[in-house]
């Protein structure tokens, strides 16, 4: 996708006029997770005569679910930008609506999904790492909604450390989550014999 390809953080979050976060470095490091995450888009190595069953349909299995995970940081973006807005709007909590209900259906879909073999370890993997930001969304995302939507008169310092803190927490959530599924994801290319690459 163009937005990352300069090195560039979709995450650009300054949102309460009031306080100045330097969260910069944060930002990189949750960008990274994300490029790890979301650019391992692959080429096929069918080499050896002991290659498991499906190896192509597991490529194409790979590819829909990082294309399925890159829609859903493209919610989140588009989340952050309102957020980093000095005046709220509706756009607000319709991003959040958005990117929870993009959520929920795709792990409704890979959970309705018949395992792709008897390991399922892509599809376990994807249920997990979705069921992990329904959490964050459920929670910590709906947490800075709350500060970012109190009059700015009535924000406090206590405001700008529990918004620190639970910006900190989603970052470190994230990536958990993503550093999981990208283990199993490593996995299953083991498995099918075809090599991930890390696309700039």
């Amino acid at each position: 996708m163009e937005y990352w390809k300069n090195g560039t953080s979709p995450f650009h979050l300054s949102i309460i006029p009031l306080f100045h976060f330097n969260d910069n470095l944060k930002y990189k490091q949750m960008n990274q997770h994300k490029i790890k995450l979301l650019f391992f888009f692959i080429i096929a190595l069918l080499t050896c005569c002991s290659m498991p069953t499906n190896p192509k349909e597991a490529v194409i299995l790979n590819d829909s679910i990082v294309i399925t995970q890159d829609k859903f940081y493209q919610h989140i973006e588009f989340l952050f930008s309102q957020l980093e807005k000095d005046i709220i709007t509706p756009d607000l909590r319709n991003a959040y609506n958005y990117a929870k209900k993009y959520v929920e259906e795709s792990h409704s879909k890979y959970n309705s999904n018949e395992p792709f073999d008897d390991e399922d370890i892509m599809r376990k993997a994807t249920l997990e790492f979705f069921n992990s930001q329904k959490k964050l969304l459920e929670n910590e995302y709906l947490a800075l909604i709350a500060i970012k939507e109190k009059n700015i008169n009535a924000l406090t310092a206590n405001d700008e450390t529990k918004w620190d803190s639970i910006f900190n927490g989603i970052i470190h959530k994230d990536s958990i989550a993503s550093n999981k599924f990208l283990k199993e994801q490593k996995r299953f290319s083991e498995q099918y014999g075809f090599e991930l690459i890390e696309l700039d």
